[in-house]
């Protein structure tokens, strides 16, 4: 537009002036006397002069975008408000990690083969409950291990080899009297109570003062002031009697039948007779009984 008019002003005079962005060009009639160097004119003079300050319209529409299209953007001062400036985040960012910070820690994947808190705490007994058991080392310190129990047998093979041990109960009698009538028989009785009751009422054995005991009583190592029993077995041991009737002067009975010799499975009486001479009628002694 610009080119054509200038063109058609310029045409018949030999001097022009034309106006460009507010002020006047003024053309030699040299640059208007040929027609054709009008074109290097507008590039050369007057298009270099034009208001930089304004664009085309087609310019303009690739420039810039519409104002309906700003409709999906912030303004400046909505932007200042919703958003926190560069300062503010290294405040709002101070309690998180950076990237660098992370590289060091696990990812999730490397995770997989760890149990969360919840699955430990189902599967796991808490610190708390583990106050009535032994750490480990303190089971070491205080237990064989279980090569170390080679040379021994097991509770089955043990029981399978050996007779249990038994269990003796062992006491001590005394019955004593008087007899005042010469020439009679006067009678004297005491009781025993083994303090537990047998699985079933023993067999009786008396043995004199420096008789053997029997096998089941211990043997020759038996005697008042040793006495031993095998399971099953009631042994007494007498010391000298005094005034005792020889033979059946002495008896051990059982207090609940009146059996003679007898004794039941928690105790057993004891019968005196004397042999008629004046004063004391007395035997003692010791008694064992197994079970």
């Amino acid at each position: 537009m610009w080119t054509s008019r200038v063109r058609t002003a310029l045409v018949g005079a030999t001097a022009a002036a034309v106006m460009v962005g507010g002020g006047a060009l003024l053309v030699s009639p040299a640059i208007a006397s040929s027609v054709t160097n009008w074109g290097k004119a507008w590039k050369k003079e007057i298009k270099p002069r034009a208001d930089k300050r304004y664009v085309t319209k087609d310019d303009a529409r690739d420039r810039f975008a519409a104002k309906s299209s700003l409709g999906h953007y912030y303004t400046k001062a909505q932007a200042d408000s919703t958003f926190a400036t560069a300062g503010d985040l290294q405040t709002l960012l101070s309690d998180y990690a950076t990237l660098d910070d992370l590289q060091g820690l696990a990812s999730e994947s490397d995770l997989d083969d760890f149990y969360t808190k919840s699955e430990s705490d189902s599967r796991y007994p808490a610190k708390s409950d583990l106050d009535g058991y032994y750490t480990k080392s303190e089971s070491d310190s205080r237990y064989p291990a279980k090569s170390d129990l080679d040379g021994y047998y097991t509770k089955s093979q043990s029981d399978a080899r050996y007779a249990p041990a038994q269990s003796v109960q062992k006491g001590t009698f005394y019955v004593v009297g008087q007899n005042f009538t010469e020439n009679t028989f006067a009678l004297f009785s005491g009781d025993v109570s083994f303090g537990t009751t047998l699985s079933a009422a023993p067999t009786v054995h008396v043995i004199a003062a420096g008789e053997t005991a029997p096998a089941a009583c211990g043997g020759a190592s038996a005697s008042a002031t040793n006495p031993n029993a095998l399971a099953g077995q009631l042994c007494v041991f007498l010391r000298p009697t005094q005034n005792v009737n020889p033979g059946s002067g002495f008896q051990i009975v059982d207090p609940t039948t009146t059996a003679d010799p007898g004794a039941s499975t928690f105790g057993f009486g004891i019968r005196v007779e004397g042999n008629g001479t004046l004063g004391h009628v007395a035997a003692y002694g010791s008694w064992a009984v197994g079970q």
